[in-house]
């Protein structure tokens, strides 16, 4: 049955903003490098002739506000690609200082999803991801995730790279929903 996995895909939330102001206060060098533009890799998914990678800091203060975009195996990845930027040895001791306390349990939570669950997660302010997981699909096993991308009015103020490009190459690209998709 979808849903169920053997072990593992433990679901992580972490308080972005709290982490954030414990490394200003522990390590402010640290902070002001995550504030310059990091390079994220694209993995393929770029429009066609485009650079396979993009800059965005993973800390900005905006209108009052701190939006975080932090998704650390992206940056790694995008070394992978001889015109990225390349990380400073700053950018890399942040990185790890923020995946570090980002799984210490002081400022985040897990949670196991039982089938039907949803999670709703505010991308500007919270860091979330997922433990490894083992399937067995010949036992009918199947961990079956989807992510949905919403758009909401409740902040207009925000920087331009936490906007949705709908004229980008994504608004053409359409996917399937289906069950029968996972076998």
């Amino acid at each position: 049955m979808p849903g169920q996995r053997v072990s593992g895909g433990l679901s992580g939330v972490c308080n972005s903003v709290s982490l954030h102001n414990e490394l200003v206060r522990e390590r402010p060098d640290l902070a002001a490098e995550l504030y310059k533009p990091q390079p994220y890799d694209l993995r393929g998914e770029q429009a066609e002739g485009r650079k396979a990678w993009y800059e965005v800091p993973v800390f900005t203060e905006h209108g009052g506000r701190l939006f975080t975009r932090l998704i650390g195996a992206y940056i790694h990845a995008s070394q992978r690609h001889v015109d990225a930027p390349r990380l400073t040895p700053k950018a890399i001791e942040a990185l790890a200082w923020m995946r570090q306390r980002s799984d210490s349990g002081a400022w985040n939570v897990t949670m196991a999803f039982q089938p039907g669950d949803m999670q709703f997660v505010n991308n500007y302010h919270v860091l979330h991801g997922r433990t490894a997981y083992v399937d067995d699909r010949a036992a009918g096993k199947v961990r079956h995730l989807k992510r949905l991308w919403l758009e909401t009015d409740a902040l207009p103020d925000r920087p331009d790279y936490f906007r949705n490009n709908v004229s980008s190459h994504w608004s053409a690209k359409k996917t399937l929903s289906r069950l029968d998709a996972v076998n």
